[in-house]
């Protein structure tokens, strides 16, 4: 993919690049009714394994030997097939801006999880970021007498959150056994899907309606190879060196892409101030982590 060339805040743009256009493209194919989320997850992630089998094919890498890597593959792979499930249906039944303004909440775990398991330093510009970010949600939600239009599916983007950042700390041990991003995203997006369908074979009966040459197909194969190419990224960002609690907050900027996406292509317009002053806000964290001292110089600039 000739991503080793680029350094890891470069990769991890355009990683989330891709996934901001990809998730709008998922959102727009699970809008059509016929279209179960569950069957909607395994069919998707197939067709990301399936790309991923060409890519790795042409860069075939080398594989760990030790059994305990092979351990918590398994579980990232259950984890992710549970993510995948409770985001489709989350992604379903809540705007697309709304989805991606929650998932900065992602940001807390990750660099949690990196403080924690990987001894990389808290910072008080990644604390004052992760705080931004969490005003930056509030401004969105937040009404007189507490927190309107936040359901079920809101709920469970913030558990998809929990779980994203517990695997992108898990990610971060796991990829170094691997030579090439690719095979490891065969391993990764394929067992999900098969978890799935073995758990509840119901869903792959559902996957039928998607098939074929129409429109519905059309956005989720090109969903597809946009994910593919931004896990890609992101699976090499990491092992270009970023830290697991830079790389999962930024990651998140993919909130103000959502949103201004959101706008444009599915006409989310719905409380828009307050959805981008949210992502605005939560851009400056992501800004401030990535940039130690970036809102004390522009403050400095503004008043000086």
């Amino acid at each position: 993919m000739g991503f080793v060339q680029f350094d890891w805040f470069t990769l991890t743009i355009i990683s989330l690049t891709a996934g901001s256009v990809g998730r709008i493209l998922q959102k727009a194919a699970l809008r059509e009714q016929k279209n179960d989320s569950i069957a909607f997850s395994i069919y998707f992630q197939l067709l990301v394994s399936l790309i991923a089998v060409m890519i790795a094919s042409a860069n075939i890498g080398s594989y760990p030997k030790d059994i305990n890597v092979w351990l918590v593959a398994l579980l990232i792979s259950f984890l992710l097939a549970v993510l995948n499930i409770l985001f489709y249906y989350a992604l379903k039944h809540s705007e697309v801006s709304q989805v991606g303004i929650l998932s900065a909440t992602q940001a807390f775990w990750v660099l949690l999880g990196g403080v924690i398991f990987w001894s990389e330093p808290l910072t008080q510009n990644k604390i004052i970021g992760v705080i931004l970010i969490v005003f930056g949600i509030a401004a969105v939600y937040w009404r007189k007498g507490g927190f309107k239009d936040f359901g079920m599916p809101q709920l469970l983007v913030i558990l998809c959150a929990v779980l994203g950042g517990v695997l992108e700390t898990l990610n971060k041990y796991i990829i170094g056994y691997f030579s090439e991003p690719a095979t490891y995203m065969v391993f990764s997006f394929l067992v999900p899907a098969l978890l799935t369908a073995a758990f509840i074979p119901g869903a792959v009966k559902k996957i039928k309606p998607m098939l074929g040459w129409n429109k519905s197909n059309f956005l989720i194969i090109i969903g597809a190879v946009l994910l593919n190419f931004g896990a890609m990224a992101y699976y090499s960002a990491l092992k270009a060196g970023g830290e697991v609690s830079q790389i999962g907050p930024i990651f998140q900027s993919t909130t103000v892409l959502s949103v201004i996406l959101g706008i444009v292509f599915l006409n989310e317009r719905e409380n828009l101030g307050r959805k981008m002053l949210g992502a605005i806000i939560v851009f400056l964290g992501v800004l401030n982590i990535k940039n130690p001292g970036f809102l004390r110089t522009v403050i400095f600039d503004l008043f000086s």
